[in-house]
């Protein structure tokens, strides 16, 4: 018999503690280099909002009998080397990866009420540690979208200690567009590429880094007032415009978690958050090609003097 004690490793991201608990869990330190800048020691008096437990046995809902449990799939999509599923069931919520290089599938489960997530994840287990962070990303979200906390898909940029998110489908040149910014406009820097955290507390709108930055190794701990949200269309001209609320709604929400949109609750949750976030944070449309004169319109409109 096993009796070694449980070890935890601690972190904080948009102000959010959180942990991962498990035997052997500080081998993750040494492959989970993304985290590192959100760890956190030292912890006294304070609880996690919530606790990952790995190396948990969890029955695979797919390949026994449950019908107790009454799953319902309620997003599926295609991951870089796995099929993922995101599920509800009668106590709550489900989730896995399921590989497509014959490695061991990822299953993770919540139970409603609760701030603990089982998963199966072994850091000795044949799995890419990539699997690992994007199951952290889905906690993360799960555990935060009822505390107005979401993340967006979006290359962000900081300049004068504000923060602006470019926001558009994968491929559009949203990270192209803060590249042009960074190489022509002085004093600007990526605060993250591919999942910022955007909280809204003490009635202001921040954007926060995150371990979630997409291929570019940007995880900064680091947060600033958001001065702009810019939704990116490619055009053969440059051209920007101010949204109306019905028009940025519609273009912020696209980027938000997709596998929660076919929740209502949690989908109830991240519209509540964006119809603040649009109350206070200019939300635009920039129709553009990938050269400097449409992120010195990008600039000049959310800056100007």
């Amino acid at each position: 018999m096993n009796l070694s004690k449980p070890q935890r490793i601690y972190y904080r991201i948009a102000g959010h503690l959180f942990c991962i608990e498990g035997e052997d869990v500080f081998f993750i330190q040494r492959y989970l280099l993304s985290a590192k800048p959100f760890m956190v020691e030292d912890i006294i008096n304070e609880q996690p909002l919530f606790v990952l437990k790995i190396g948990e046995n969890i029955p695979d809902w797919y390949h026994e009998s449950l019908p107790d449990w009454h799953v319902e799939t309620l997003y599926t999509f295609d991951g870089e080397t796995d099929d993922c599923a995101f599920a509800r069931y009668d106590n709550g919520y489900l989730f896995r990866m399921d590989s497509r290089e014959e490695n061991d599938s990822v299953l993770m489960i919540k139970e409603n009420g609760s701030s603990v997530f089982y998963s199966n994840f072994s850091p000795y287990k044949k799995y890419a540690f990539s699997n690992l962070s994007f199951l952290l990303w889905v906690v993360y979200g799960l555990a935060t979208v009822s505390l107005r906390s979401v993340s967006i898909h979006a290359s962000t940029i900081f300049y004068n200690n504000k923060a602006v998110l470019f926001l558009g489908e994968s491929g559009t040149g949203k990270s192209t567009h803060t590249r042009l910014w960074v190489k022509h406009i002085p004093g600007t820097n990526i605060l993250n590429d591919d999942s910022p955290i955007v909280k809204i507390e003490n009635n202001q709108v921040n954007a926060f880094g995150s371990m979630w930055s997409g291929k570019l190794a940007c995880y900064k701990n680091e947060s600033y007032p958001i001065a702009a949200m810019v939704r990116i269309r490619q055009a053969a001209f440059n051209k920007i415009h101010h949204l109306d609320v019905i028009q940025a709604l519609g273009a912020v929400f696209p980027s938000c978690p997709t596998l929660f949109a076919y929740d209502s609750l949690l989908s109830d949750f991240i519209c509540n958050t964006i119809s603040t976030i649009i109350e206070s944070v200019p939300i635009y449309i920039l129709d553009c090609l990938p050269e400097k004169e449409s992120a010195f319109l990008s600039f000049t409109t959310i800056f100007k003097e």
